[in-house]
């Protein structure tokens, strides 16, 4: 199952980890807690609030559903869920590196590095510790779409993490990544607009 028996915290609010079976159930479900947070914390956005829907009808069963597509289960695995670089720390006696500040919840494993993407203070959103990662834990099938996941798993990162403080770093990732997603998987729709129009 998918999800976690306490409600832990990432940054000051909580995450949704209410058990599910589905992954794309699951995700779906953390998602529109966090546009909720954000809509809460930096007011209703019309137009953030329609690119969630519509990545959630158009883009998820296209992104997320061929993870599963051909009998491929994905095994759910207790991630971090706030790996950066100001979560990790070294011991100054033994050099051992450890983590800290979690919050642990059973996910699909390439959900714990869409922190990486945005995050403005952490050397780890570049391009070699992307690559050690996928060398050390490989991509989900199908890879050719690994990229395409990560900008979903980052919007829905990114909005949380934009409702922790105040939305200030990460306005542009909140519009780009959902508008790119509809522009390739559902060609058509109308997705222009800002995400900065209150209801």
């Amino acid at each position: 199952m998918f999800g976690f028996h306490l409600k832990p915290l990432r940054g000051n609010l909580s995450l949704e980890t209410t058990w599910n079976a589905s992954w794309s159930d699951y995700f779906v479900q953390i998602f529109r807690r966090s546009l909720a947070l954000d809509q809460k914390v930096n007011g209703t956005r019309k137009d953030l609030r329609r690119l969630v829907e519509l990545a959630i009808t158009h883009v998820v069963p296209q992104v997320l559903g061929p993870l599963e597509a051909d009998g491929r289960p994905i095994k759910p695995s207790l991630i971090h869920e706030d790996l950066w670089g100001g979560n990790i720390g070294t011991d100054s006696k033994t050099g051992e590196i450890y983590i800290f500040d979690a919050s642990a919840h059973y996910a699909h494993y390439e959900m714990e590095i869409a922190i990486w993407r945005p995050h403005p203070l952490s050397v780890v959103g570049s391009g070699a510790y992307v690559s050690e990662y996928l060398a050390q834990m490989g991509a989900s099938e199908p890879v050719e779409q690994f990229y395409d996941r990560q900008k979903l798993y980052s919007t829905c990162t990114v909005m949380h993490a934009a409702a922790c403080h105040n939305g200030d770093w990460f306005r542009e990732e909140i519009r780009e990544n959902p508008r790119y997603l509809l522009e390739k998987y559902a060609p058509g729709l109308a997705v222009a607009g800002t995400c900065d129009d209150a209801s």
